[in-house]
């Protein structure tokens, strides 16, 4: 069954969808938050980015296991909880936090270690520019112009 959506504040009758009055509904739209959805931790905002969110997510889930551990609950048992829980997290974008046991031990000992929110962040920084050599681009700029120029 398709749903129209009708502005607020108006009737059935007002709207020419040719659909009867049972198939037609008002429907209020609100912005949905992540609680809403079933994800975890606070409400996305519209300007954070997926990597900010994951880092977020991952100091959330070291948070938890560091709180599982302290009510008595044995290292290794946190870690798998806590993976499970923020396992496949929505990330915004269409991504998804993959999240498995060996790599959530990996962020707890860090930040056990460390106590830095810089070690959730993504490190990658690409192949960057390719470096060319300027004497090497002088000599075919010339060739260039001076077959064009002949």
């Amino acid at each position: 069954m398709a749903l129209t959506l009708i502005p607020t504040g108006t009737t059935p009758s007002q709207t020419d969808t040719g659909l009867d009055q049972r198939t037609q509904r008002t429907l209020d739209v609100k912005p949905m938050s992540t609680e809403d959805a079933g994800g975890c931790g606070p409400a996305r905002s519209a300007t954070t980015s997926w990597k900010e969110r994951r880092a977020e997510l991952l100091q959330e889930a070291s948070n938890r296991v560091e709180e599982l551990i302290k009510s008595g609950v044995r290292s290794g048992r946190a870690i798998k909880g806590a993976a499970n829980e923020f396992a496949n997290a929505d990330l915004g974008d269409g991504r998804r936090l993959s999240l498995s046991k060996g790599t959530m031990q990996r962020f707890w000992y860090r930040w056990k270690n460390h106590r830095d929110p810089s070690i959730f962040r993504l490190r990658y920084a690409g192949p960057g520019r390719p470096v060319v050599d300027p004497i090497l681009l002088k000599l075919v700029v010339e060739d260039a112009f001076g077959r064009v120029c002949r």
